[in-house]
């Protein structure tokens, strides 16, 4: 009956022609694969698309999902008056892709009926990328481990698949579990050869997920601060790095050390410390602005003024218009107000996605660690604003936001309603 009941939802429409699942498929699949241009016209076409064919909740709901960050690029441009033109459109560009991928899961996740199809299609999305990962990774001849051998990185969308496997190894026997368990390793292996150090904490972050860590609040502060101890009894015993062959636990090492900030000039120093040396002087600019500034921030467009000017693999560099800490880079370009903005619509997340009866559902555990992933990768690939990394990580949180709205939809419904207008039954 429930089937039946849901399928005269008018979310169900096909607005291109596809079925949820295989649009998913398509957007993930793309999200991945194409460069950042093609990809943001083709996320264009289909979100105009399913705006054409969504009732006009639907795309309130999800143009509410991505308003803060709309706010935010709107006032950034405001203040962006005096920057370079060119630097002004790259930033509005990657404001405005986020906001196309929030808006474009959303309207998808807000038209499954049940979530089996796309956590299936997803769990073998990430077998084939893992697949691809570690066939790219085996022809650059690298040792596992080698970070120095560019290959192609996993997407942190597929360390999300950890979650439905660990359930399955879990609820599952004999040949099921077995194929769950194969799954799982040959994802962390792909991980491990993705030459990626958010994706190595992703991971870490999906199996903690994976068992409730983030689903209580109590849990999550005593979790959250278990792994920073954690992470400081790490640091004590990882190799320093001193120039040289890198491994993946020197760069976890770096990782930890480039949350410091250093003004040192020295060009080795600097370079072993890069994010950190990045991070002082944005922290300098941020000091010396005036606080119209420091509160909205210096503007699309806006740089970091290095000093001096520094000779980097893209050539001599001095002001610098990206930065690899993207809480800096938000007080840089968005200000105070930005930088709570992004941190509370990120949180936010969370309860717009969470689950009507049960937070320990699939759904709400993918949700949580996606969102902890998502404020981690901030600190060291700009998060949300990142290129190309967090572009299906950040579908999917919209998926699931849009999935979980929906049940709640159809759930009041039942309460408002409950006598079936299909059968007469009780729903």
């Amino acid at each position: 009956m429930a089937t039946k009941y849901l399928s005269r939802s008018p979310f169900d429409t096909a607005a291109i022609g596809l079925s949820p699942t295989a649009t998913f498929v398509l957007v993930i699949t793309a999200s991945w694969a194409l460069p950042a241009g093609p990809l943001t016209a083709l996320f264009g076409a289909i979100l105009v698309a399913y705006l054409l064919m969504s009732p006009s909740v639907a795309n309130a709901a999800a143009l509410r999902l991505a308003l803060p960050f709309a706010v935010m690029a709107v006032w950034a441009l405001i203040m962006s008056r005096g920057n370079d033109g060119y630097i002004v459109g790259k930033d509005a560009w990657y404001a405005g892709k986020l906001c196309l991928c929030l808006m474009l899961g959303f309207l998808l996740g807000i038209r499954a009926m049940n979530s089996h199809a796309i956590l299936n299609a997803l769990v073998l999305l990430a077998g084939v990328m893992a697949v691809i990962t570690i066939v790219l990774w085996l022809r650059s001849g690298a040792s596992l481990g080698d970070v120095d051998v560019d290959t192609s990185r996993l997407p942190l969308v597929a360390t999300a698949a950890i979650v439905p496997l660990v359930d399955r190894i879990r609820s599952q026997t004999g040949i099921a579990r077995g194929q769950a368990a194969g799954l799982l390793a040959l994802i962390a292996l792909a991980v491990l050869a993705s030459n990626s150090r958010i994706t190595i904490i992703a991971m870490g972050v999906m199996i903690l997920a994976s068992v409730g860590l983030f689903s209580r609040t109590r849990r999550a502060l005593l979790g959250g601060a278990a792994v920073v101890v954690l992470l400081a009894l790490l640091w004590q015993f990882l190799p320093e790095y001193t120039g040289g062959e890198l491994t993946v636990a020197i760069k976890l090492r770096r990782s930890l050390d480039e949350m410091l900030l250093t003004d040192n000039v020295d060009p080795t120093a600097m370079i072993l410390n890069w994010r950190g040396f990045e991070a002082y002087n944005a922290q300098l600019m941020f000091d010396q602005s005036s606080a119209l500034r420091k509160l909205l921030g210096s503007g699309l467009g806006s740089t970091v003024d290095l000093g001096q000017e520094i000779v980097l693999e893209e050539g001599a560099m001095r002001f610098l218009p990206i930065l690899h800490n993207g809480y800096y880079y938000l007080l840089i370009k968005y200000g105070l107000i930005g930088l709570l903005f992004y941190i509370v619509a990120v949180l936010r997340f969370g309860l717009l996605g969470k689950a009507a009866d049960d937070n320990l559902r699939a759904e709400d555990r993918m949700l949580r660690g996606s969102i902890v992933a998502i404020l981690l990768a901030t600190s060291v690939i700009t998060g949300l604003y990142n290129k190309t990394e967090l572009n299906g990580l950040a579908i999917f949180v919209a998926w699931l936001i849009g999935f979980a709205q929906r049940q709640r939809y159809e759930e009041s419904v039942r309460v408002q309603m409950p006598h079936s207008p299909i059968t007469g039954q009780q729903s």
